[in-house]
């Protein structure tokens, strides 16, 4: 018993502390609207569509699709960050109970689980939606457009310190 209530502290500490340093590279308040939100994904498509060279029948598909992925991503992340990180950020699982803790576990080891076959189900489809050279472009084109607004997040940040 004491071995199993180790392993979960310790599991948990590392989490916690992963998660700690997860939160402080964001920033605070890196909460997005939903106008925001619309306006970045408008332009992910538009650099996607641009970059990937689709056809209007690809197109159609692949925005409806990755949209779909998207949204379905944003849910198990919000799931994640309401029913465990809080719980570790805040301290909670000081009080609760081994049972409880081993459910807290339990539910992270689902969402992660949930997390991956939905990227496993989002790569079968895209493999339907697009030919092999426009997937592997994908992946690039997917890299490079992370790449380009974390450079401009990290301009604004820059920035805004600077007018501090």
């Amino acid at each position: 018993m004491k071995k199993i209530r180790l392993f979960l502290l310790t599991a948990l500490l590392a989490i916690a502390g992963n998660i700690h340093a997860q939160h402080h590279g964001l920033g605070k308040g890196m909460e997005m609207n939903a106008e925001k939100y619309q306006k970045i994904m408008n332009k992910k498509m538009r650099f996607m569509k641009e970059n990937l060279n689709l056809t209007p029948q690809e197109s159609k598909e692949f925005e409806k699709t990755y949209r779909d992925y998207i949204r379905k991503k944003m849910q198990i992340r919000r799931r994640m960050r309401n029913q465990f990180r809080k719980k570790i950020q805040n301290g909670q699982y000081q009080q609760m109970s081994d049972s409880q803790v081993k459910a807290l576990v339990n539910l992270k080891l689902e969402l992660e689980e949930e997390k991956m076959q939905l990227e496993l189900q989002f790569q079968k489809e895209l493999q339907k939606i697009l030919p092999p050279k426009k997937l592997i472009a994908y992946y690039k084109t997917e890299r490079a457009f992370n790449k380009k607004m974390m450079a401009r997040m990290k301009m604004n940040r820059k920035n805004k310190k600077a007018k501090k």
